[in-house]
């Protein structure tokens, strides 16, 4: 059986070993203006319970109108990501022809 403390450790561990399982990135985006960059207004939402997070890598994933993989590019968050905290950002990315939609999430993170 399991103390309290093995219980409170085993879930460290596992917010240590993998940050992008408890980092969630959420939001919106637009066209600019002139249509050559899109505007990322995104919210990443921190699961963990115990391990506090800096830097987080998103990674934006472009999309083509057969929602084929047309590539990717990853951008650091330079933020802390308290156990149970709300962090916005907000990116400003290059747009390519034939892209019809985005994603992005996040991939890593340090322990800060």
């Amino acid at each position: 059986m399991n103390t309290v403390e093995e219980e409170i450790l085993t879930q460290e561990d596992r917010e240590r070993l993998e940050p992008a399982k408890f980092l969630d990135a959420t939001g919106k985006y637009r066209e600019t203006i002139l249509g050559n960059k899109i505007r990322i207004f995104g919210v990443i939402n921190s699961s963990a319970t115990i391990v506090t997070y800096k830097d987080a890598v998103v990674e934006v994933t472009y999309y083509s109108k057969t929602e084929t993989k047309l590539g990717s590019e990853k951008y650091i968050i330079y933020e802390m990501f308290n156990p149970g905290s709300t962090v916005e950002f907000e990116l400003k990315v290059d747009n390519y022809s034939d892209v019809e939609t985005i994603g992005w999430e996040v991939v890593d993170a340090t322990l800060n």
